[in-house]
């Protein structure tokens, strides 16, 4: 008589579920890279966005007569602690300061004004920056480094002379 032989082909129910168990893990670890890289996105586009609206700002500054930037008060164009919301972001979500103080040319004589712009914003409800409630000023317990000034992951500074 001949006897049949009976080859197995195809896989047992046990490596099905050792080959499903892996591809679950590398499909929720590519997942969890895919949403981190959409968040980065979302953050650098904010960046991006909060570096125009700094550079238009200082842009006006640059042009307004030295004598209306001032060091100190609340008058003139442009002073120093003034704040003001870029435009680039939906009202109360970004907020800028202007920081104005005099430096002395000692050598030349020479009046220099220092301007430094910062900006602070919220990217999905996370706040840029050490203005945590966005008022534009540095509060207790937001200077993160202990350096006594307001800083931000966007800033600008230049020197303007008279």
């Amino acid at each position: 008589m001949i006897t049949a032989k009976r080859f197995s082909t195809g896989f047992t129910l046990y490596e099905l579920l050792i080959a499903s168990c892996i591809l679950a893990v590398a499909l929720i670890s590519i997942l969890g890279l895919y949403v981190t890289c959409l968040q980065l996105n979302e953050i650098n586009r904010a960046k991006t966005v909060a570096l125009g609206d700094l550079k238009s700002k200082m842009e006006e500054i640059k042009g307004t007569p030295f004598v209306d930037l001032l060091t100190t008060g609340s008058g003139g164009t442009f002073h120093n602690g003034q704040t003001f919301q870029l435009p680039g972001f939906s009202a109360g979500n970004a907020t800028g300061r202007i920081e104005i103080k005099y430096i002395v040319g000692e050598t030349f004589g020479y009046l220099i004004k220092s301007i430094r712009l910062v900006a602070s914003y919220r990217v999905s409800r996370r706040v840029i920056g050490e203005d945590r409630n966005l008022n534009g000023m540095l509060d207790a317990g937001e200077d993160t480094n202990g350096n006594t000034l307001l800083d931000g992951p966007v800033e600008l500074e230049t020197y303007i002379s008279k």
